[in-house]
């Protein structure tokens, strides 16, 4: 199963995994804000994003080709620690189609950032994960590719809900 790059400008291919991810979440992330899905937002935010050479976003297919629907993809960030100096890979979204979860897509993924981190000389990954099911999944799953907890995150919403 073969790992590719959304290029700049396309990130419309990936749009409907993202929006299949707030579903799952229950329109409720980021930090609880309850919010409506845009496609064409959270596109322009994508490109925005990797003009300025900040986020990188990865995609497999069914039978991994290219130009076929994309089934799983992972956003990730790439910046600089602002404790070392070093540059540091944060996945920001990781998602599997249902019907794809046994078929190694996630892992697959997760196993591609030891490439993109080798690539660019990253000295670390940072991989988070929601309070839910998936979450409680995964804190099983990390640990047996060499992560290990590092931190504790909590939110507040503190702006209105947006309906």
């Amino acid at each position: 199963m073969k790992v590719h790059e959304i290029a700049m400008g396309s990130a419309r291919r990936v749009a409907y995994l993202a929006k299949l991810f707030h579903e799952e979440t229950d329109g409720k992330f980021p930090a609880g804000l309850t919010y409506h899905f845009d496609a064409a937002v959270w596109v322009k935010a994508m490109h925005t994003s990797m003009e300025s050479g900040l986020v990188r976003i990865f995609y497999t297919t069914e039978f991994g080709r290219k130009k076929g629907t994309p089934v799983a993809v992972m956003v990730v960030v790439v910046c600089a620690s602002p404790y070392d100096g070093s540059t540091e890979i944060h996945e920001a979204m990781w998602y599997v189609a249902p019907e794809h979860r046994a078929s190694g897509h996630g892992i697959r993924l997760l196993r591609s950032l030891d490439d993109l981190a080798e690539d660019i000389g990253a000295a670390r990954i940072i991989m988070t994960h929601l309070e839910n099911s998936v979450g409680d999944r995964l804190r099983d799953i990390l640990p047996k590719f060499g992560f290990k907890p590092l931190e504790v995150t909590y939110a507040k919403t503190c702006v209105p809900e947006v309906v």
